[in-house]
């Protein structure tokens, strides 16, 4: 009883970032451990088998990559961390920091406000759907183009 089983790599996490958020984990990778996360592709892993010596590169394994990536998640100030969360931008720690201050004084609940949480801070996203004109506003362009003598070219 109480015997739990051990946790095992989340290796579908790992493989998601790698796949999708790549920039965040090789920015956290670079910045703590000098180097990138490349998985073993399975031509070099034939090759390593056939013959050891001759290994290209040293190569790091899954549950390593894990151990490492756990670590840099673990950290909230991290790329990947804020990647995963879909933040707009990834804050400092003293922004953080002041934004719990700033809870703490107004007695806000800790799932407050954050502005990096919030999609309008975030510059890259997806411009909007144009909204759509009004019959007015289309006869207003209209009788412009007229007055001015513009003619639309398709």
């Amino acid at each position: 009883m109480g015997g739990g089983k051990r946790h095992r790599p989340k290796s579908t996490l790992l493989t998601y970032l790698w796949w999708d958020k790549r920039d965040a984990l090789d920015y956290d990778w670079l910045t703590r451990f000098g180097t990138v996360y490349r998985p073993l592709r399975w031509s070099e892993w034939e090759k390593q088998r056939e013959n050891p010596s001759h290994s290209r590169r040293p190569t790091i394994g899954i549950m390593t990559a894990w151990g490492l990536t756990r670590e840099i998640l673990r950290d909230k100030t991290s790329h990947s961390f804020h990647a995963l969360a879909k933040s707009a931008y990834v804050p400092t720690a003293e922004e953080m920091t002041a934004w719990d201050m700033l809870a703490a004084e107004k007695k806000l609940k800790q799932r407050s406000y954050r502005p990096w949480t919030d999609s309008k801070n975030d510059y890259l996203r997806p411009p909007h759907q144009a909204r759509l004109l009004t019959n007015k506003q289309l006869q207003g362009r209209e009788k412009l183009k007229a007055m001015f003598h513009i003619k639309d070219t398709q």
